[in-house]
């Protein structure tokens, strides 16, 4: 589980990073567009994902500031980590 979090983890960043890029306007007007629409997509479905989860297990958090920022950039890979970080601690 923890090697297909990384993964996600590693696909999401690549396409943060183009969304980075494609603020320069490194392809076509039509792929600009469409990657912005999509990116505005994805971050809206993680900051509703941030939400609920704050309001969900936003005390346990240690760091709330992070671990939002966390879910915003990386969505439901971050709750798988810290899901299986919860599980482990809960099992010591």
């Amino acid at each position: 589980m923890k090697a297909l979090v990384g993964v996600g983890k590693c696909l999401v960043g690549l396409f943060w990073f183009g969304e980075v890029l494609n603020l320069f306007q490194v392809w076509p007007a039509s792929v600009t567009t469409l990657y912005h629409f999509l990116s505005v997509v994805i971050l809206g479905i993680h900051a509703f994902e941030a939400a609920l989860a704050s309001r969900l297990w936003g005390a346990q958090w240690v760091e709330p500031k992070y671990e939002k920022m966390q879910i915003l950039v990386f969505g439901v890979f971050h709750l798988l980590a810290l899901r299986d970080r919860q599980r482990q601690a809960v099992e010591r």
